[in-house]
């Protein structure tokens, strides 16, 4: 990221994650319940903000809660309609590593009701071509659907951006966090985190990457 867009983030207002919660979902009422509030939103770009605002709060307070770092992490959502790159933007403040700006694009994997054809991988080959050189872009999938995946069946060989994340809740309140760097993921390693009843629980595993035998 170069001096010029540096200084162009930091002109952007940012929030904490959350405030930026409360301020769209003034009560705690569980996925379901926020969903039909979203259907009840009659403009279809304001459905998508506010998912926007949803997904960002949550992806932003995920990546706060990391247990060995003390970096205060805000989002901006409200100031980058104007870019096709990007959703939102992270900008986390550290003793360590001074003020560092995330470009985050937000992708959902929609529920089988609403789209049951579209499958992760697939949302991945889409990125393999748009995002063939982005190695700023912090890429976040949320998962709107009861589903269980492997890593291990998942190719991400040729994924030009930095990180990529799954992310989601349940009803229960647990919310869940997988990913890593592309060149973490593509070696066999990820971080998974989450966050119950004020609770985090972080923990890197190993798993065997698709393309781990190919000569």
């Amino acid at each position: 990221m170069n001096a010029i867009q540096q200084r162009q983030l930091a002109r952007f207002n940012y929030i904490n994650p959350e405030e930026l919660l409360q301020s769209i979902m003034p009560s705690e009422s569980g996925v379901l319940q926020k969903l039909e509030m979203v259907r009840q939103l009659k403009d279809q770009k304001q459905k998508q903000k506010h998912l926007e605002k949803y997904q960002a709060a949550y992806l932003a307070l995920m990546l706060k809660h990391e247990r060995i770092s003390t970096a205060e992490i805000t989002v901006c959502v409200e100031e980058v309609e104007e870019h096709e790159d990007f959703d939102c933007v992270l900008r986390s403040v550290s003793k360590e590593k001074g003020t560092v700006y995330k470009l985050v694009q937000l992708k959902q994997l929609p529920p089988h009701e609403a789209n049951g054809n579209i499958e992760i991988q697939r949302i991945i080959e889409k990125l393999k071509k748009r995002y063939a050189v982005s190695p700023d872009l912090l890429v976040a999938i949320w998962v709107n659907r009861d589903v269980k995946f492997n890593l291990s069946e998942l190719n991400f060989e040729g994924l030009g951006i930095e990180q990529l994340w799954f992310f989601g809740d349940k009803p229960s309140g647990e919310i869940t966090l997988h990913g890593e760097s592309i060149a973490n993921l593509i070696a066999g390693f990820f971080w998974r985190r989450v966050i119950k009843g004020g609770i985090t629980e972080d923990e890197r595993f190993r798993f065997n990457p698709k393309n781990c035998c190919k000569s």
